[in-house]
């Protein structure tokens, strides 16, 4: 034990030490005060960031799209070639061939869908569009990172291995994601485990070094409250993050880089980051309102009433979906039971039918971007889908259950 601790310790020495001479030399080397370090690559670097909530219960999805957006600049992506969206913001622009695109999606989501302030993006609509990108060459290669609960059901066993996408999710297709970093004094979550664990590898690291599966491994293990996965073609997960991120580092004394090559020790990983104040994304509301309950004086007594009456409207969201089903499957003589579990199917079959759903079931019963808790329920559209019954039988029987729902707007 002793004779290997030594040599460990020998080993970090001696590359410390190369690592300060290295540092040196290319302060010779380069005089200039800016080293762009470029992988080859004829096309540009694109990024689409997008943060698909709003509200102050959502703090965190503006904050985590805020860094990603500091992170590109700090690297060199100019400002023309970063699409942000937010609420009430929209970009178009064009992409050609050789192109490299890194999108980065932050909201709620569900079963087979993402959300949108106004809307919702279904599976099949996302799949059908990348594809689509890939046959118009629209791209080169595109790294798609996405933080929202069930993520992981928007590409599993759809996403091809032979179109140059690479996607990495903060939950598989069943569990929610995690927000965390609670603020005592905004009140509020300020990030989410999976998105904060990729942003802090990405400020620590060398993007011209570190590969992009090397940071899916590191955000898998150091994200522990979720399962972090991968999806799609995984050659593009051996370009280097530069390619999608930004390569640009600027060379000052006193600045971060001479700590980051320090910091480059072989086999040199931290433990997982343990977010002691870390909640399911779908229990933010609730924690959020606990928190102030637990404070004396007037906002204690307004936050205990809130608490009140949004378990009163998520147990109301219960009852209805519950009674739904029960008379659905009554009618085509389902398995009620069976419909209202999650594990009677994994994957959406039918996009066709799974898209007209979900897009009724939010425009009639409860529109998913204004009741974010009706997301917990979406894998029942899918279980519906799954039975084969012909999509415009079951608008029909949905659309008389949705027209005595209580029309809320704020079920979180």
């Amino acid at each position: 034990m002793v004779v290997l601790f030594q040599l460990d310790s020998l080993s970090n020495f001696l590359f410390n030490m190369l690592s300060i001479w290295s540092f040196i030399l290319l302060l010779v080397l380069f005089k200039s005060t800016t080293l762009v370090i470029s992988h080859e690559n004829p096309g540009q670097k694109w990024a689409l960031l997008v943060a698909g909530s709003n509200g102050w219960y959502n703090y965190r999805h503006q904050a985590d799209i805020c860094h990603a957006y500091q992170i590109l600049r700090k690297h060199g992506i100019p400002d023309s070639n970063i699409v942000v969206m937010m609420y009430d913001d929209i970009a178009y622009n064009e992409d050609g061939p050789d192109d490299h695109i890194f999108i980065n999606f932050v909201d709620h989501g569900g079963r087979g869908i993402l959300c949108f302030p106004e809307g919702e993006m279904t599976i099949g609509e996302l799949n059908k569009t990348l594809t689509e990108m890939h046959r118009l060459k629209k791209y080169g290669q595109m790294l798609i990172y996405i933080e929202a609960c069930e993520s992981g059901s928007m590409f599993k066993n759809i996403l091809p291995n032979d179109i140059k996408i690479y996607a990495t999710t903060a939950a598989n297709a069943r569990e929610s994601s995690y927000a965390c970093y609670f603020s005592e004094e905004l009140e509020t979550y300020l990030g989410d485990c999976y998105s904060v664990n990729w942003m802090e590898n990405s400020d620590r690291e060398l993007l011209w070094m570190e590969t992009v599966r090397e940071q899916y491994n590191i955000v898998k293990f150091e994200t522990n409250t979720s399962h972090v996965s991968e999806f799609g073609d995984r050659s593009v997960s051996e370009d280097y993050l530069s390619d999608f991120q930004g390569e640009e580092i600027f060379f000052k004394f006193g600045n971060s880089l001479f700590l980051k090559l320090l910091q480059q020790q072989p086999q040199n990983r931290r433990p997982p980051n343990v977010h002691f104040d870390a909640v399911s994304s779908r229990d933010v509301p609730l924690e959020i309102l606990k928190r102030k309950v637990s404070k004396n004086g007037y906002e204690s007594d307004a936050a205990r009433q809130n608490l009140h009456s949004l378990l009163m409207k998520r147990k109301y969201v219960d009852e209805f979906i519950n009674q739904m089903v029960v008379e659905i499957s009554k009618h085509f003589h389902l398995n009620h039971d069976a419909m209202l579990t999650k594990r009677v199917a994994d994957d959406v079959m039918d996009f066709d039918c799974h898209t007209k759903l979900v897009h009724h079931f939010s425009r009639n019963c409860f529109s998913f971007s204004k009741n974010t808790y009706a997301l917990k329920y979406a894998y029942v559209l899918t279980n519906l889908c799954n039975t084969g019954i012909p999509v415009d039988k079951i608008l029909i029987r949905m659309e008389k259950s949705c027209k005595t729902a209580k029309k809320y707007s704020n079920i979180v």
